[in-house]
């Protein structure tokens, strides 16, 4: 009984070898895939709701999501603080906003375009 042990851990150790042997040959030939270096930048539609501070604006996002349960359509609505170089949005302003390298703890997304002034 006691030879049968160890032929099996034997066998089992010269299994494990062979494995250990293909897998380090397998990391070698296949390379690594190339990584782009081009970012999708996101950008969103909202409405100027606020211009409290200098250089941020408040821009409220609205989309329909569909209701878990009941499926009716709903209104979901985000406010996201837009940094505003040269402070040219006015509150009731639709404007284009992109994602951008954070410039502090709030802002992320920076102001691309005017799509429509407010009316004054």
């Amino acid at each position: 009984m006691f030879t049968v042990a160890s032929t099996q851990l034997s066998a089992r150790a010269n299994v494990t070898a062979s494995t250990s042997k293909i897998s380090a040959s397998s990391r070698v030939a296949t390379a690594s895939p190339k990584v782009s270096t081009t970012t999708i930048s996101k950008v969103l539609e909202g409405k100027v709701v606020s211009r409290a501070n200098d250089k941020t604006a408040i821009v409220l996002i609205e989309r329909k999501v569909p209701h878990p349960r009941f499926i009716k359509r709903i209104n979901k609505s985000k406010r996201f603080a837009v940094h505003d170089e040269e402070n040219e949005s006015n509150v009731g302003d639709i404007v284009e906003i992109k994602m951008c390298v954070p410039k502090s703890k709030t802002k992320k997304f920076e102001l691309k375009a005017i799509t429509k002034k407010a009316a004054a």
